[in-house]
């Protein structure tokens, strides 16, 4: 199985961003950077980070006291190939931006179907020195910067966004193999947020509670002490197999907009927490004559008969605060009613372990 992919992102930015930033515009980067986990037309594969029998051997005893596995943390070489030469400045831009002394979100896209990394991330930090190989093209380079990652587990994580509706939302752990990692990101309204009975104080309009639970912390935008009204044991775990279904009040409500002239403005600008949307769009009817399909930003979903919905629901990515999007949608008629989209500012980003 192999890794490779062009759609690669460290600390929220792909290579080419880096190396722009600091270029002219007649200079930048437009070529391909390929990330694989060698050089050659052989893969290897990094399942998880190595287990460790912790026991304890007696004399007198054939049978050992067993007490736990030890879970190693998932270590992987990688590439980054250029498709295209860059100066030697930028091939140190990129260097150094990749070599930071903190944990940062290493992303994959699913630009190749046989990606075993696609649409997942690792936590890590880049180790060794990172070795480049290389040829000049006449005062340019190309090549690729070789590199050793270490993650801050023994698995790489899928990251899946939920919306919180009708003050209701479900944490499902049916198939995981440890305890769900969630954050959940709550708007306030000036009046007290409540989770399943558990008062997290008055939250402020515009202002945001964050709470993540692998790390049993709590945070408020707004400048107020929130660990002195709450109990940080209290979080609520979702053991492998269970499905729990939390309640929450005091939160800003769901927006619902219209779709006018084919287009909508999703407005994120004075939010305290990023968004997600769900579109809902009603068919036109399938003819001989005509083909209604309903296109969404370029992407065609294909026809809808007359009066059956099409729902498309965003739990990938978010409109941060301060963002505006832009939705353009055809294939649907505008006067009907029932085309909207639904606004939700209160999310939980639920983060599952993968072994590959």
């Amino acid at each position: 199985m192999r890794y490779k992919s062009t759609n690669i992102k460290f600390d929220g930015e792909t290579p080419s961003e880096v190396m722009n930033k600091h270029t002219s515009e007649a200079d930048n980067y437009e070529g391909s950077v390929w990330f694989s986990t060698t050089e050659n037309d052989m893969y290897q594969e990094e399942l998880s980070g190595s287990r460790r029998v912790i026991m304890n051997k007696i004399p007198g005893r054939d049978r050992p006291y067993f007490y736990k596995v030890d879970h190693e943390v998932l270590e992987f070489n990688m590439l980054l190939a250029f498709e295209e030469t860059v100066s030697e400045e930028n091939l140190k831009l990129v260097v150094d931006w990749l070599y930071q002394d903190e944990y940062k979100k290493l992303e994959f896209g699913n630009d190749n179907a046989g990606d075993s990394f696609q649409n997942r991330y690792f936590n890590v930090i880049f180790t060794n020195k990172p070795t480049v190989k290389y040829v000049y093209v006449g005062d340019r380079i190309q090549g690729f910067i070789k590199l050793h990652a270490q993650c801050n587990s023994s698995t790489g994580f899928e990251e899946e966004i939920i919306n919180i509706e009708d003050g209701t939302a479900t944490l499902d752990n049916t198939g995981g193999a440890m305890p769900l990692i969630y954050k959940i990101e709550l708007a306030g309204t000036d009046t007290n947020i409540i989770i399943d009975d558990i008062d997290f104080g008055k939250e402020e309009s515009g202002k945001k509670l964050t709470i993540q639970n692998d790390t049993k912390t709590i945070k408020s935008t707004s400048d107020r002490n929130v660990y002195s009204q709450w109990n940080p044991r209290e979080f609520i775990e979702v053991k492998p197999g269970e499905v729990k279904e939390i309640n929450i009040s005091g939160v800003e409500k769901e927006e619902i907009i219209n779709i006018e002239d084919g287009t909508a403005t999703l407005d994120n600008t004075g939010g305290a927490t990023p968004l997600i949307y769900k579109i809902e769009l009603v068919g036109t009817g399938i003819t001989e004559l005509e083909t209604n399909n309903i296109i969404i930003d370029g992407i065609n979903f294909g026809e809808k008969p007359d009066g059956e919905k099409l729902i498309v629901q965003n739990n990938t990515e978010t409109i941060k605060p301060g963002e505006v999007k832009e939705i353009n949608i055809s294939g649907i008629d505008l006067t009907n009613s029932d085309n909207t989209i639904t606004l939700y500012s209160n999310i939980i980003t639920v983060h599952r372990p993968v072994y590959l």
